[in-house]
């Protein structure tokens, strides 16, 4: 992409910031956030006008699937994603019990792959608590 395809871009995008969500995060006071946000993100366009949005989520399978597929490498390796979806109320105890469960997931899932099977685990939890 070449510059004046980028400012285009970047114009196109900021020129209606009427549903934009600014998040600030940091150890910040707000006599000094309030001069920064004033002139930064104050300023920035904004009309009436609608922003249109297509939802590009993937959609879950209600089915379970559970295939076993066999190919011959140099270095066999095998990669195991297991998702659950649900949606829960936010708030502290859901928070800490959805951490709790991830947590617990991980020393069972390295107990077994790693300690026992002597593989390799990479985990990663995505919570989302709506």
């Amino acid at each position: 992409m070449d510059f004046d395809k980028a400012k285009a871009v970047y114009l196109d995008r900021f020129k209606n910031v009427k549903d934009f969500e600014f998040f600030i995060v940091g150890d910040i006071k707000a006599e000094t956030l309030k001069p920064l946000l004033e002139k930064y993100i104050a300023g920035i366009p904004s009309t009436s006008q609608e922003e249109t949005w297509i939802d590009n989520s993937s959609s879950w399978l209600n089915d379970n699937i559970d295939r076993d597929i066999y190919l011959k490498m140099e270095s066999p390796k095998s990669a195991v994603r297991v998702l659950y979806k649900n949606n829960i109320a936010y708030n502290l105890k859901n928070e800490l019990l959805v951490r709790a469960l991830g947590d617990i997931l991980q020393l069972r899932y390295t107990e077994s792959l790693r300690e026992k099977r002597k593989g390799y685990i990479w985990y990663r939890s995505i919570c989302k608590i709506k």
